[in-house]
């Protein structure tokens, strides 16, 4: 993640063993900001026996592609803990399913936290019905 109003230093190394180096300042018109925003969520069953999944729907009203990178859901009633790692991109404009695969039951309220690669988080919590 970059900062604003901050200076990285990079070297280019190619493959015949030229280097060249540059600096990219981050000036703060070029920060953009993410709009990844949780439309819905649901719980769902499939027909094969013990296949169940929360799908919750984001889309991305900015500018600029989202990498959600990490989801983790949480519940309190025995405290199990599910992580899922997959990276799923979300382009300006698109609306998709995120869909995580753990065995909920009904009437168990669950907390996940959706992290994005640049460092966000968003938060829903769902009673399973």
């Amino acid at each position: 993640m970059f900062i604003s109003n901050a200076t990285y230093s990079f070297t280019i190394g190619t493959s015949s063993g030229n280097h060249f180096p540059f600096l990219l300042k981050i000036e703060e018109e070029m920060v953009k900001q993410e709009n990844l925003t949780i439309i819905d969520y649901y719980f769902s069953s499939g027909i094969l026996v013990g296949y169940q999944s929360w799908d919750i729907r984001a889309g991305n009203f900015g500018d600029i592609p989202i990498i959600v990178r990490r989801t983790t859901v949480f519940n309190d009633v025995d405290d199990k803990y599910w992580k899922f790692e997959k990276k799923q991109w979300f382009f300006p404009n698109e609306i998709q399913a995120l869909e995580l695969n753990f065995s909920w039951g009904y009437g168990v309220t669950y907390y996940a936290t959706i992290e994005t690669a640049a460092g966000n988080e968003y938060y829903v919590i769902e009673t399973a019905e």
